[in-house]
């Protein structure tokens, strides 16, 4: 939606984005699927597990920019790369920030024991829980 209004503003239909969109989510599903699994060390996994969990935004970022750079360069839309990437900066940082919230609310995300005052408690029992108990980070 933000790239379609930035697209307005430049004056031209926001439907000729619609090509961009979907190759530049596509490249974001596959390259955070292939970023996890290289760093997991599991290509074969079952594949509702697959699906279900196990994406990496580093991936899934670098995918979905050199997808801009092909789509620029093939001229999928009529924008260059660099217009391409105005466009849609404002859209990748809006997914970086619920990416990252979404992540921290599953407990997939979390971080080390601290005492700062503004730390977040996990219950007893939740994947982080067990996580920090595993490391003996926690009694």
């Amino acid at each position: 939606i933000t790239a379609a209004m930035l697209a307005r503003r430049s004056g031209v239909a926001p439907h000729h984005l619609i090509p961009v969109i979907l190759l530049a989510a596509g490249a974001m599903l596959l390259g955070g699927k292939l970023h996890s699994l290289v760093e997991r060390g599991a290509a074969f996994s079952p594949l509702s597990a697959e699906i279900s969990s196990g994406y990496r935004y580093a991936g899934g970022l670098a995918f979905s920019l050199v997808a801009l750079a092909w789509a620029g360069r093939v001229r999928l839309s009529p924008f260059s790369f660099a217009q391409l990437g105005d466009l849609f900066a404002p859209a990748f940082c809006f997914a970086s920030v619920t990416i990252r919230i979404g992540c921290f609310l599953s407990g997939c995300c979390y971080g080390t024991v601290t005492a700062m005052p503004w730390a977040v408690e996990f219950p007893a029992q939740t994947r982080v829980w067990h996580a920090h108990l595993a490391r003996g980070w926690i009694d």
